[in-house]
């Protein structure tokens, strides 16, 4: 029989140590994980007296993966993926509430965990299962949108793909998805203020784009799988960009002549859940383009999208703040 979407099976664990095999904890709240192998041939034009492009002898050089996933954003899993591309909190704070900080300081190399992903297609019959280990996000793009719940999107890469037997009788966590009209967006001038001044009943739409920086770094240590053993972060490729679409009102010219000064925006997007469950993202940033005016049609109101990259006071960068039930990364 073909195999068929629905009865997928999507697993993940946070590494303890990088690249080292261990049980999945749990499934993953996704609408789809799509790996794609990149493993490299070396395809010499050997002289052999052939009429064609490839002349034989291919030999691989090089394997790892590139993978993509996106979902609706959950309290309960979050901290994962904000561990994995701002910063790892170890241990969060308080008993249940639980409180997460991840604090990217661009002072300092981050701590960014390493993901194992399990994934078993079936027929109903005969299953293929599959795992991933040693993976690294190197986006994750966090935003939200009228008539939509606040979603994410990961992308990143991972060693080569590994034939295993999918850890057993995992769950997924009880979820707790937050609409987009829970949010509420500050912009402030400085870190301290973070949070102070709210935008009220103009915003739209908002997204958030993190580029880790974080790379794979393949050595030559005898490794017959011919994929990586060590990452690294480059800080040329460590960016954050911040899409804020808002109807035309009182924050225009403010943020108008936020641009043309070069002024920072400290930003702040908050969403409350039930009982304790609460999610905060900050960043600092300037306009991307030294002015703001051109304007947009929505609904048949005037609208104009807001651009910002990531600045700094030379302290503060970017953090998120998670407050959930869940005492440890492996839920």
């Amino acid at each position: 029989m073909p195999y068929t979407d629905g009865l997928e099976a999507l697993q993940w664990a946070r590494e303890a140590t990088k690249g080292t095999d261990l049980a999945t904890t749990s499934k993953m709240l996704v609408t789809s994980f799509q790996p794609v192998p990149e493993d490299e041939f070396y395809r010499g034009r050997i002289v052999r007296g052939l009429m064609q492009r490839n002349r034989g002898f291919e030999t691989p050089v090089k394997r790892w993966t590139s993978w993509t996933a996106e979902g609706p954003v959950s309290y309960e899993q979050l901290q994962n993926w904000l561990g994995a591309a701002i910063h790892e909190d170890a241990i969060p704070t308080g008993a249940s509430p639980y409180v997460w900080t991840h604090t990217r300081n661009p002072a300092a190399i981050p701590t960014l965990s390493a993901l194992t992903f399990e994934r078993l297609i079936t027929d109903g019959s005969t299953p293929i299962q599959q795992a991933w280990h040693y993976g690294l996000v190197q986006q994750l793009v966090i935003r939200f949108v009228d008539g939509e719940p606040l979603t994410f999107r990961a992308s990143g890469v991972a060693r080569r793909v590994q034939t295993e037997t999918l850890t057993a009788a995992i769950t997924l966590p009880t979820p707790e998805i937050p609409p987009a009209p829970l949010a509420t967006l500050f912009i402030d001038s400085t870190w301290a203020n973070l949070g102070t001044t709210q935008v009220s009943s103009q915003i739209l739409e908002f997204e958030l784009e993190i580029n880790t920086g974080q790379k794979p770094i393949w050595t030559a240590d005898g490794r017959t799988d011919l994929d990586y053993i060590l990452d690294a972060v480059d800080p040329d490729e460590v960016s954050v960009n911040a899409r804020i679409k808002a109807l035309v009102g009182a924050q225009t010219a403010t943020e108008k002549t936020a641009a043309e000064a070069a002024t920072l925006c400290a930003v702040q997007v908050s969403l409350a859940g039930s009982g304790v469950r609460a999610l905060d993202l900050k960043m600092l940033g300037v306009h991307e383009k030294a002015s703001v005016f051109e304007f947009e049609m929505q609904d048949g109101q005037k609208a104009v999208t807001y651009n910002l990259q990531e600045s700094t006071d030379g302290t503060n960068l970017l953090e998120a703040v998670l407050t959930n039930l869940v005492a440890t990364y492996d839920a």
